[in-house]
């Protein structure tokens, strides 16, 4: 859901968040599909343009699997010439360990965790997107905060109503 919404709102907010690629135009956005027929796996969302493609491999209560990210730019790699980047988008909030272990180059593989989106995403003011565009970031914000990923804002709220963990 949340990936599908990141479309709607636009190269700059794309660019923002998957800061490897930068889409000078509005890319082509394909969901949960192998890159061509005979793929190794299944992307849950391919973004392309004239220039880059950047292959996304989402996981929201779940691990990643090292083999299928190696599958996954294997098939990225073999499917287009163009530049080319494979993005890993957890819940946790530093990168996962392992990652720099996997046969793809560092250059080419990257991480983001859904907390950094949502907090991407409130970054983004009224006046640098339309209100429709807006109402979509708002829908995906909360959507995510939803789902626990939000910033801890530390102890504020209990420390606001003057309340002590005694009384």
């Amino acid at each position: 859901t949340v990936i599908g919404v990141l479309e709607l709102l636009g190269p700059d907010v794309l660019n923002k968040i998957f800061t490897e690629c930068q889409f000078k135009e509005s890319p082509e956005v394909r969901y949960d599909q192998e890159i061509e027929k005979g793929s190794r796996r299944r992307l849950d969302a391919i973004v392309e343009d004239s220039n880059q493609v950047l292959a996304i491999e989402s996981k929201l209560g779940a691990t990643y699997n090292q083999s299928q990210l190696e599958d996954e730019f294997q098939d990225l790699t073999e499917y287009t010439e163009k530049p080319h980047h494979l993005y890993l988008i957890t819940g946790h909030t530093a990168t996962p360990a392992g990652l720099t272990s996997l046969n793809i180059p560092e250059d080419k593989l990257s991480w983001t965790g859904w907390e950094k989106i949502a907090e991407l995403l409130t970054e983004f003011g009224e006046a640098e997107i339309t209100s429709t565009q807006n109402a979509v970031k708002e829908f995906a914000i909360n959507k995510l905060h939803s789902e626990g990923f939000k910033p801890f804002d530390g102890f504020q709220a209990v420390l606001n109503k003057e309340n002590t963990l005694t009384q």
